[in-house]
């Protein structure tokens, strides 16, 4: 989406240059391919260095973001009542944590730190 909005950004700005020229000229069209490069850099440069697909790591980080969510729901409900959910927001924090850190990821994640 953000690339198309991008693309008839450009389109428009070119439809206004073809009213005082007969084209739009190859600075714009190179231009335009440097933006889409740069925009798609944007969602592959992190994937890439998890080893991952764009669609893999979204799976990924959604599942991460669904499970950090409802540790916070946990997290509420033990700060009005301190009886309940004692140990659920920790412990899913630590394990999500061991997760994050074990194998391709963590192994890459140590390298680029390093």
């Amino acid at each position: 989406m953000i690339i198309a909005l991008y693309f008839n950004i450009i389109m428009f700005s070119c439809t206004q240059m073809s009213k005082t020229r007969d084209k739009c000229n190859a600075s714009t069209w190179q231009l335009l391919y440097r933006g889409v490069m740069t925009l798609k850099h944007h969602f592959t440069e992190h994937p890439a260095s998890v080893d991952e697909t764009y669609l893999e790591h979204f799976k990924v980080a959604a599942r991460f973001a669904r499970c950090l969510s409802i540790a916070a729901g946990a997290a509420a409900v033990h700060a009005i009542i301190p009886s309940m959910c004692t140990m659920t927001a920790s412990k899913r924090i630590c394990e999500l944590h061991s997760e994050m850190t074990a194998g391709k990821r963590g192994s890459n994640a140590l390298e680029s730190a390093a």
